[in-house]
Parts: structure tokens; C-alpha cells; sequence
């Protein structure tokens, strides 16, 4: 009798903490990392508080105990958000896809494929996808070219994206063999071209204003601030589990947590940037690029807004954009206007850069 006692009393305990940590989650939305950092840390497990409460609702109710309630009801109060992090919507309406729209495309390329030429006999496997897809927009981020000629040159790109003879170019990095910056390139006339500097060496936003079909449409393509992980910091989760221990532990969580929360709180303020020009925006806007941030994160919800998310919109799962070892999250995103429609969103999954491309097919 004790000991069932005690096994409901740690159950409901471990349930309600669950329940505070997807609540402490939705306060990402709201709380800029600025001023408290561990809701921003729980939307990285999002997806498995959700799983946990699922399974707690389950293991209640095959008790038969009214309990299940508490997980429930916190799983019915995180509806929007969990329909935001993780979509279930199945198949694509062949009837919608028939209608009048605009692809757009946001890709993190890895430096253009680490500026190799694209070549018949060695091809550039990240130019070779863009042009294969033949998105309508094109919005890269980690955009770069060469001034010496054995690497992938300006004039490479322009025979490259010959298709494209719209193109909306800043370089925000420059050393003596690459350029490093954002690309926009598009099918239809670019009428205005401008920058959000953000105090970074790397990572800017640009917006590039499209008339589409006699409609203006503001295009903007943002690269927020990068986790700054370095190949070692990447290894020591992984080698976490050969030498799992209290002080391994300790000592990985607290190397990681100090280099994301530095930049958990410089992308707060990059995303109040962004979000500030957007709102300005006399057109309406389609947003594209690598936040480097999770949905439901306060980068994400503070560019979001009221646009719609185009893979929360027609996307089956949490995803995922990035795509190295055991890191594998979603923080490639495309919005757009919510007068917009979106008729389809696809992640192809494609290892030619370590994200993967974003399409969506947008009812302009």
C-alpha cells in the first residue's frame, strides 16, 4: 500500500513539473532572454515536454485517475503554440496547388557551397539545388563569393542565376579570398534595396521590395546571430554519453548554456530590429532566413507577429532546418502577411550545406 502511495505521489510530482515546464516554455514568446533566460533554454525541448505530458495524460488515464486533467488541460491552454512547434497537418490539396502563386525559397548555403565552381565535373552541389527547385524568390543566407578566380566567383553566381535578373546583394564580412554576407534573388523587378545593420560582424537584414504581378511585395531576408558552437562544442554532448557523470554533466551544461544565452540575447535584439521594420512596412511582407532560434522562441514570435508561419501553416512534425550530428532543429523559417495564403511548404531534405532549403508556395 506505502509503496503505491509513494509511486503516485512521485508521479504527480514529475507531472507537475512537466506542466510548469511547458508553461515556463510559452513565456518565450513573451520575455526577452535579456531579462530572463530559462524559458528560451525549455523551447529547445519543446517537442519532448509535449511528448512527456501526452504521456502522462495517458498513464492517468489507464489508472483511472482524475490527474490526467492537469496535463490536458496545459496541453489544451499550449494549443496555438504546439500547433505552431509541431503542425500535424497531412497531404498536400492538389486543388489548392493549382492556383495562382509565387514560390519562395530561404537557404542557409554554407558560404555558396564553400565557394567551390560549379563544374560539369565537379559540380556546386548548393547552386545546383537552387536552380533545380527554380523558386520564384530567393533568399540565402551565409551568401559568399571569391575575388580569386579558382573559387566561386560574382561571375559565377551571374551565370549561375541567369534565370534571376533581379538581385539584391549585401556583404557584410570581407577578408582577402571571400565575401560573406545575404542574397536575394528574384524573377520579378526589385524596386527598392535596403539594410538592417545589426552590431555583429557577420549577420545582417536586408529587405527588397518586389513588384509581383503589379503588386508590391516586401521581401526580407535576415541572418540572426549564430550560436557561435565550435566543432568541440558540438562533440561534448556526444562524448557526454561515454562519460556520463555529475561533474561532465555539470561542466558541458554550463559551457553551453553561457555561449547560448550570449547569444540568445544578442538575437533578442537583433529580432526587435527586424520586427520594428516590418511593422513600418507600407507593403505587405514575407519574411525568409536563419534565425538561428527555435519557433516559439522570443525571436521567432517577435519578427512572427501576426504573419503566418508557412510550415506551422501546411508542414506535418517539428522538422528540422539544421542538420549536423545530434543537433537537428527548425530555425530556418519563411512568414508572410496574413492576408497571404499558403498553399504548400516543403524542407528538401538535401546534405549540400549543413541547413536544409525551405520552399513554400505563397498565394500572393
Amino acid at each position: 500500500m506505502f509503496g503505491r502511495i509513494l509511486v503516485k505521489s512521485i508521479a504527480l510530482i514529475a507531472n507537475v513539473v512537466v506542466v510548469l515546464l511547458l508553461l515556463i516554455a510559452l513565456l518565450a514568446t513573451k520575455v526577452s532572454p535579456e531579462k530572463i533566460l530559462l524559458p528560451a533554454y525549455t523551447t529547445l525541448i519543446f517537442p519532448i515536454i509535449v511528448l512527456f505530458n501526452i504521456g502522462f495524460i495517458l498513464f492517468w488515464a489507464l489508472a483511472k485517475k482524475w490527474h490526467f486533467l492537469i496535463s490536458l488541460a496545459a496541453l489544451i491552454y499550449a494549443a496555438p503554440e504546439i500547433a505552431l512547434a509541431i503542425p500535424t497537418h497531412f497531404g498536400k490539396s492538389e486543388t489548392a496547388l493549382d492556383e495562382k502563386h509565387i514560390t519562395v525559397m530561404t537557404y542557409n548555403v554554407m558560404l555558396t557551397g564553400m565557394l567551390v565552381k560549379d563544374t560539369d565535373e565537379n559540380p556546386n552541389k548548393v547552386i545546383r539545388l537552387i536552380r533545380a527547385q527554380d523558386a520564384d524568390v530567393v533568399c540565402l543566407q551565409e551568401f559568399s563569393v571569391s575575388p580569386e578566380k579558382k573559387y566561386l566567383t560574382e561571375s559565377d553566381i551571374r551565370k549561375a542565376f541567369r534565370d534571376y535578373p533581379y538581385k539584391h546583394i549585401t556583404y557584410k564580412y570581407r577578408s582577402n579570398w571571400s565575401l560573406v554576407g545575404i542574397a536575394t534573388f528574384s524573377k520579378f523587378p526589385i524596386v527598392k534595396r535596403d539594410t538592417v545593420h545589426f552590431d555583429s560582424d557577420y549577420n545582417l537584414c536586408q529587405f527588397s521590395d518586389i513588384v509581383v504581378d503589379g503588386d508590391t511585395v516586401r521581401f526580407v531576408n535576415v541572418h540572426l546571430e549564430s550560436n557561435r558552437l565550435t566543432h568541440q562544442d558540438k562533440l561534448m554532448p556526444i562524448e557526454l554519453k561515454d562519460n556520463f557523470n555529475t561533474e561532465n554533466l555539470s561542466g558541458t551544461t554550463l559551457h553551453l548554456s553561457r555561449k547560448l544565452g550570449a547569444a540568445y540575447r544578442v538575437r533578442a535584439q537583433q529580432a526587435d530590429s527586424v520586427a520594428a521594420m516590418v511593422r513600418r512596412s507600407p507593403y505587405e511582407t514575407v519574411v525568409c532566413g536563419d534565425f538561428n532560434d527555435l519557433p516559439l522562441s522570443y525571436a521567432y514570435s517577435k519578427i512572427k507577429g501576426k504573419m503566418k508561419d508557412a510550415y506551422a501553416e501546411s508542414g506535418f512534425g517539428p522538422g528540422h532546418t539544421y542538420n549536423e550530428s545530434i543537433f537537428r532543429f527548425r530555425i530556418d523559417h519563411i512568414f508572410c502577411s496574413p492576408e497571404f495564403g499558403v498553399l504548400d511548404c516543403e524542407i528538401i531534405k538535401n546534405g549540400a550545406s549543413d541547413h536544409y532549403p525551405v520552399i513554400a508556395k505563397i498565394k500572393i
